[in-house]
């Protein structure tokens, strides 16, 4: 007989959306049938089924059965993190009716507001919704899809330092755990304290393309410290943390990488390169790339060549040392400011505060304080003859 379950339909979905975009022509997409089945559904148990009668978890107690629901019903669930998963597995228990009983709740914490960046992935948020705390515009938002839902967001931190507000009573009262979380060592605290107190967890992460899932249970499978994995063993960084707000010293060394090796030292030779040796070649190339690549080559280029005619077709290391000098501004100075001045002015219209969390207020350069210059010439001196070598320059290799 026909009918819809939650989490085959989040999949079914996720599967179509995943072949949409391969249509971009990065990834292969499926030219065969897509068969996916779930044994564990079956039984031969259908004394506590129901038939449909028109309710809204008919579908479910059609297949799960009646005490199923009951149970869901009445379900206390921790749901640690309001990011990309969280939105799915918030949308999923509002849907299949978990904590909708008297004894049930839904406790969601995320100490992240929304950014616009989040809008493309997290998709209980809308543009009314930035600046605004993700555990609260994702509960307001379930809430009204189930109004029988009992849920209850916060901003907290879930460590050592909440551990007189996620407390011994807290952690007993619950029934499951469930991770939704970027970090490492979040995961490993919320580990052991389900471990500590006997309570299932059910952990997940996603970076990039790859993804991870895993359902611990006490004293029955290994948990999720007993392996070795830790933020040091990251190789990726969370694309969204590496180009808004990084925090760490190690995302502020990737982003180094990725704007100032990548894309101006390697990405942007490479496609004049291809331009200038072979322009129709190009051209077919651009057409395999999203917009936001085909607009960031073709910038490039349009820099190189307006380098070239700046310069009468000859470049120098003092042409060098001014492309330093205006990528500094640019980066260092102007997008800071910019970026505080619209924060600032969302903190007034809103009356929430941005800069929270692992959000840090940046300061921007400033060439006149004498504190700072010594560490701008040592960037000027680098990139310059970066930009030297590139273009084939006698490089200065004496700082003064």
């Amino acid at each position: 007989f026909g009918t819809e379950l939650t989490g085959l339909c989040a999949f079914l979905g996720g599967a179509a959306a995943q072949e949409v975009l391969k249509k971009t022509g990065k990834f292969t997409p499926i030219n065969q049938w897509l068969h996916h089945d779930e044994q564990i559904l079956v039984s031969d148990d259908f004394g506590n089924t129901s038939p449909v009668f028109g309710g809204r978890y008919d579908f479910q107690v059609s297949v799960l059965g009646k005490d199923f629901q009951a149970k869901a019903a009445n379900q206390r669930v921790f749901l640690v993190g309001c990011g990309a998963l969280g939105c799915e597995y918030l949308k999923g228990l509002a849907l299949m009716g978990v904590a909708t009983g008297k004894d049930g709740k839904v406790y969601v914490t995320d100490m992240d507001r929304i950014e616009v960046s989040n809008l493309s992935r997290q998709f209980l948020f809308r543009d009314s919704d930035v600046g605004h705390p993700k555990s609260v515009s994702g509960a307001r938002i379930v809430k009204g899809w189930n109004p029988q839902m009992n849920v209850i967001p916060w901003e907290k931190k879930v460590g050592d330092d909440t551990e007189d507000f996620f407390n011994e009573e807290f952690w007993e009262s619950l029934s499951v755990c469930w991770n939704a979380l970027d970090n490492v060592m979040a995961r490993k605290y919320t580990d052991g304290k389900c471990l500590l107190y006997s309570k299932p967890l059910l952990e997940s992460g996603t970076l990039g393309t790859k993804c991870n899932h895993e359902v611990i249970l006490p004293y029955r499978t290994s948990t999720y410290n007993d392996g070795k994995e830790s933020d040091a063993d990251e190789n990726q960084i969370a694309m969204c943390t590496l180009r808004s707000f990084p925090y760490l010293p190690l995302h502020c060394i990737e982003f180094a990488k990725q704007a100032y090796f990548s894309d101006y030292f390697e990405f942007g030779p490479d496609q004049y390169e291809i331009f200038r040796k072979d322009t129709n070649g190009f051209l077919e190339q651009l057409e395999g790339l999203d917009t936001g690549e085909q607009y960031k080559s073709l910038s490039m280029i349009k820099f190189f060549i307006d380098l070239q005619n700046n310069n009468a077709g000859t470049i120098s290391f003092h042409s060098c040392v001014k492309v330093a000098f205006d990528h500094l501004i640019k980066d260092f100075r102007t997008s800071v400011l910019n970026l505080c001045h619209a924060a600032d002015e969302m903190e007034t219209s809103t009356g929430n505060k941005f800069w929270t969390g692992t959000k840090r207020r940046p300061r921007a350069v400033d060439w006149n304080d004498e504190t700072q210059k010594a560490r701008l010439l040592e960037y000027l001196y680098c990139t310059s003859n970066m930009y030297a070598a590139m273009w084939g320059v006698e490089l200065v290799c004496d700082r003064r």
